[in-house]
């Protein structure tokens, strides 16, 4: 359940915004209503919030001083105002968006996935950070055949690659099909620093990539060129800058 607290200085803005949100149909519950910024920075603190849904003219203080109080806020803000000359400074301030009242259902429907895409890749970056330090193993036992197995250098490995109910291993100099399907190896290898799954059939060790393509959002190493789904792109720019 997303937590957020609406902020407006309007008693009637506050209840339309909490009915609009409850009707949303969308995973979210409003934990507090404010009147002013000094009683939501108390109720920020107090129930640690994801979104804060912030009017920018208000009496005492403007909207646009909460980072003023919370200079790096652990939450998203999502600016719900009837002006509009304050747009560029809100996203100056990385707000997540930018809503007009009256607001429209759907555009806030809009404002609500895009929160939550922005939550699952918070989620996954703190998974990645937290295993970071968690220690790698050396080596792979592999069947290479019904009567022989061989050892590789795990941090040989360049991808894996889904292959219906196999996967495909490949290092720099061979490629190892084995009956396990992909997920056995998300299991297994998307703890490890560097390992990430880029798409539905592709883990890429990241320490290998030769080059992010932008534009076409695909990974180029040793002559594969594997892609990156649209959801994943921002983790995996994210981590090849790490290890840069």
């Amino acid at each position: 359940m997303i937590k957020a607290i609406i902020i407006d200085d309007e008693s009637k803005a506050r209840d339309l915004l909490e009915l609009l949100i409850s009707e949303s149909g969308k995973n979210i519950r409003v934990v507090a209503k404010c009147h002013d910024l000094k009683t939501g920075i108390e109720e920020i603190k107090r129930h640690e919030p994801d979104v804060v849904f912030l009017d920018i003219e208000m009496p005492h203080a403007s909207g646009l001083q909460i980072l003023e109080h919370i200079p790096y806020p652990n939450f998203e803000i999502i600016f719900a105002t009837a002006y509009d000359q304050y747009a560029i400074k809100a996203f100056e301030l990385s707000a997540l968006d930018y809503l007009l009242k009256p607001i429209d259902d759907d555009k806030l429907a809009l404002s609500i996935d895009k929160l939550g895409q922005r939550i699952d890749m918070k989620i996954r970056l703190e998974s990645y950070e937290a295993n970071k330090q968690q220690k790698e193993p050396v080596t792979i036992c592999l069947p290479v055949s019904a009567s022989s197995h061989e050892m590789i250098l795990v941090k040989n490995i360049l991808c894996i690659e889904a292959d219906r109910n196999y996967s495909i291993i490949h290092t720099s100099t061979k490629k190892y099909t084995i009956s396990k399907s992909l997920s056995y190896f998300v299991d297994k290898y998307l703890p490890i620093d560097g390992f990430v799954r880029t798409h539905r059939s592709w883990i890429v060790n990241l320490s290998h990539v030769q080059k992010l393509n932008f534009n076409k959002k695909e990974l180029s190493l040793d002559n594969l060129i594997i892609p990156v789904s649209r959801g994943n792109f921002a983790m995996v720019k994210k981590m090849i800058g790490d290890l840069a």
